[in-house]
């Protein structure tokens, strides 16, 4: 996953995930909770910073607060671009309708083919630099299959290997 971190400081991952789960639940139950530079810091914390795993909260305000629906797909898809989020992808099918498809380019469908496809650690096959992803969402693939077909035909087209 994309994020920042000071490396003298070491991180309890499981302190992180209940944290998380904490926020998550606080958004869900009591929506009403979150003033308005909240959201904020939690929406400049995925676009900036790169906390994709803050979208998960995000998610659940904005289904108990249908005005951040629309700021929310808009950063799913600014994190698709710089990694296959699952959260991003969830916001993606949760919101279909507010997909602007003139912002869906490459990276972004890219990214959705990579949620569908990847499974477990053992199961992801790809080198280099992109992050494996605990996913096997087809979700975000189909939302955009629906919404501009031409642009998925193509990418995919791109993406897979020409018969001999």
């Amino acid at each position: 996953m994309f994020s920042i971190r000071d490396p003298t400081v070491d991180v309890d991952a499981d302190a992180t995930v209940a944290a998380r789960r904490r926020l998550t639940t606080v958004a869900g139950r009591a929506a009403d909770r979150f003033d308005e530079s909240i959201i904020g810091e939690l929406f400049d914390a995925v676009e900036s910073v790169g906390l994709v795993e803050l979208l998960e909260p995000l998610r659940h305000l904005a289904s108990r607060r249908p005005e951040l629906a629309e700021r929310l797909v808009a950063t799913a898809l600014a994190a698709l671009r710089r990694v296959p989020s699952l959260e991003a992808g969830r916001c993606l099918t949760d919101h279909p309708d507010l997909v602007d498809t003139a912002a869906v380019d490459d990276a972004v469908i890219w990214a959705v083919v990579v949620l569908a496809g990847s499974k477990t650690r053992g199961d992801h096959r790809f080198s280099g630099p992109t992050p494996v992803v605990h996913a096997n969402d087809p979700g975000p693939l189909r939302v955009l299959a629906d919404l501009c077909p031409d642009k998925l035909v193509a990418r995919l087209g791109g993406m897979l290997p020409r018969p001999r």
